[in-house]
């Protein structure tokens, strides 16, 4: 960063220097992101097995059946599937972005994603 600071004064602006983090992090972040989360699935191994082994266990429980208020609901208890089109899913939006955050190469681009759309 003090690199870019050096060779271009414009760039000595918040706004410049973020433009440089971004720039380096888009090519050092993209490499990382794989041993970076194995390791991390490696040490949080039961954890994350807790959480499967509980997910798995609740896979046919009711919004109900775990105590979520009503009009948070997605569907009623006699409906068997959700809506057919994605629009009239009341949490298509923050699926969509959160879906979008993983085609993101570096943190600061994941983070601007997740912040345009909440």
């Amino acid at each position: 960063l003090s690199g870019f600071l050096a060779c271009y004064r414009v760039l000595n602006t918040a706004e410049g220097k973020e433009q440089c983090l971004a720039s380096i992090e888009v090519r050092f972040f993209p490499p990382l992101w794989s041993p970076l989360l194995s390791v991390l699935r490696h040490v949080k191994f039961r954890s994350e097995a807790g959480v499967a082994e509980a997910m798995s266990s609740l896979y046919h429980a009711l919004p109900g059946d775990l105590s979520v208020k009503k009009e948070l609901h997605l569907m009623d208890e006699g409906e068997e599937s959700l809506p057919e089109s994605e629009e009239s899913q009341p949490y298509w939006k923050p699926i969509r972005s959160l879906k979008e955050v993983v085609s993101k190469g570096c943190p600061l681009d994941k983070l601007e994603c997740v912040g345009k759309k909440a």
